[in-house]
C-alpha cells in the first residue's frame, strides 16, 4: 500500500513523500538541505572557514613543492541554480551569505586553486541547450558533466602542463528517460509511475586513443 499512498501524495496533493525531499514549481524535486544551505541557514563561524582554507593552503603548498597539483573544485547546487523552481514557502524567505558565498570568497582571497563549477553552472544556465540538472535528479544533469569536463581538462592542462587524452562528442541524444543518476529523487518516491522528466539531452563523448607526449594524469 506504500506506492499507492506516494502516488496519491504526489498526484493530487503535490507532496512528496520521501525523508528530506520536498517538491517545487514544474514538479521539480529539491533536497531540502541543500535549499536551506542556499538560503544560509546552516551557516558556520567564519574562524572556521579562515582555520580551513589556511589548512588546504598548507596542503596545496606542500603538495606544489613536490610537482603536485591540489583544486578543490565546488560542485553546484540545484537550489543555487534554480532558485525560481522553489516551493514557495522558501522563495518568500529572505537569503542570508550562505557558506558556498563565504567560502568561495575566502578561498579566492587566500590564492587557492579553486575551480567553482557554482559560478559557472549560473553563467552556462542561461544559454544551456538542455538542463543542467534533471528534473527529479538531486545531481548536476549527464550535460552538464560535459560542460563541466570541458572546463576541467583545459584547467589541468594548463596548471599541469600535461597533454592530456583528447575527447570529443560524436552525438546527442534527446530523451525523457533520465539515465542514472538524473532520476534518483524520482525512484526514493517509490511511485507506482515516474512522472515524466524535462528532455534530457546526453552527449556521446568519445576518448581518443593516447598521442605521442599525450598521457594520463597519474590518480591515487
Amino acid at each position: 500500500m506504500i506506492r499507492p499512498r506516494n502516488q496519491v501524495a504526489y498526484s493530487l496533493f503535490n507532496q512528496a513523500r520521501a525523508h528530506g525531499v520536498v517538491m517545487g514549481k514544474r514538479n521539480t524535486l529539491f533536497e531540502e538541505a541543500p535549499i536551506l544551505a542556499y538560503l544560509g541557514r546552516d551557516t558556520v563561524p567564519a574562524a572556521e572557514i579562515r582555520a580551513n582554507v589556511q589548512r588546504f593552503r598548507v596542503v596545496q603548498d606542500t603538495l606544489a613543492r613536490r610537482g603536485k597539483l591540489l583544486v578543490f573544485v565546488i560542485a553546484p547546487s540545484k537550489a543555487a541554480i534554480y532558485p525560481e523552481l522553489l516551493p514557495a514557502a522558501y522563495q518568500q524567505q529572505r537569503p542570508h551569505r550562505s557558506n558556498y558565498d563565504r567560502y568561495a570568497t575566502s578561498m579566492r582571497e587566500a590564492g587557492l586553486n579553486v575551480l567553482d563549477f557554482g559560478a559557472l553552472f549560473r553563467q552556462w544556465k542561461d544559454t544551456s541547450s538542455y538542463p543542467l540538472f534533471a528534473r527529479g535528479g538531486i545531481h548536476w544533469s549527464g550535460y552538464g558533466l560535459t560542460l563541466a569536463a570541458d572546463t576541467l581538462f583545459p584547467y589541468l592542462e594548463q596548471h599541469t602542463h600535461l597533454n592530456l587524452p583528447d575527447f570529443r562528442r560524436t552525438g546527442l541524444e534527446v530523451t525523457t528517460s533520465p539515465r542514472h543518476p538524473d532520476g534518483d529523487m524520482v525512484r526514493a518516491l517509490n511511485l507506482l509511475w515516474a512522472p515524466p522528466s524535462f528532455p534530457m539531452g546526453y552527449p556521446m563523448v568519445q576518448f581518443q586513443p593516447l598521442q605521442p607526449g599525450q598521457r594520463r594524469p597519474a590518480c591515487w
